[in-house]
């Protein structure tokens, strides 16, 4: 997981650094991809750090984290995480677990599905 500290998923210029993490010699040999999620104070994914940290894992796959549950429109964010080219979102729906989150989780699958 690339994460510089723990807490929220809004992080200062200083506490990013695209390749911290994603570009690591020797641990990068050994990962199978990258989990990462970062936010903007009003909510929303940072749409340009995702892609900066995407473009750095290539050809890994980027999963987005949990943080997607704390945005406000899972739909819509759902869309902007599809544009910053991250392959998997670890969801439970925007619920405290998946089986709560259940209904929402299909409601994404759908939207995925029509795209």
């Amino acid at each position: 997981m690339v994460r510089p500290r723990p807490g929220d998923f809004v992080y200062s210029a200083e506490e990013f650094c695209g390749d911290e993490g994603v570009n690591q010699g020797d641990q990068r040999e050994n990962a199978q991809g990258i989990v990462t999620g970062v936010l903007l104070l009003d909510g929303s994914i940072d749409r340009q750090r995702t892609r900066e940290l995407v473009a750095l894992a290539s050809p890994m796959p980027v999963t987005f984290h949990r943080a997607f549950d704390e945005t406000k429109d899972l739909a819509a964010t759902l869309e902007d995480i599809v544009l910053t080219g991250a392959h998997r979102i670890l969801t439970s729906g925007g619920a405290a677990d998946a089986p709560s989150g259940a209904s929402v989780l299909r409601s994404l699958i759908q939207q995925l599905e029509i795209a």
